[in-house]
């Protein structure tokens, strides 16, 4: 989570985000968490979104950690 190499951050003046640096927009992450209801509201825009994601692999910071 949270794993792009430059993320969109904005600042946060309220106090329950601890008034910091918060991460806006919804490709934060390269695996994007999303429920099952909403998928199925739209399923073509979430498929091209990952899509995208795929094609986009450099602004992510992936990693494989092996034990």
């Amino acid at each position: 989570m949270f794993n792009r190499y430059q993320p969109k951050l904005t600042n946060c003046q309220n106090s329950s985000c601890g008034k910091t640096n918060i991460h806006t927009g919804n490709d934060h992450s390269y695996i994007h968490p999303i429920k099952w209801n909403e998928f199925t509201l739209d399923i073509n825009n979430q498929i091209e979104l990952a899509l995208q994601r795929q094609t986009d692999l450099d602004i992510y910071k992936l990693e494989k950690e092996l034990s």
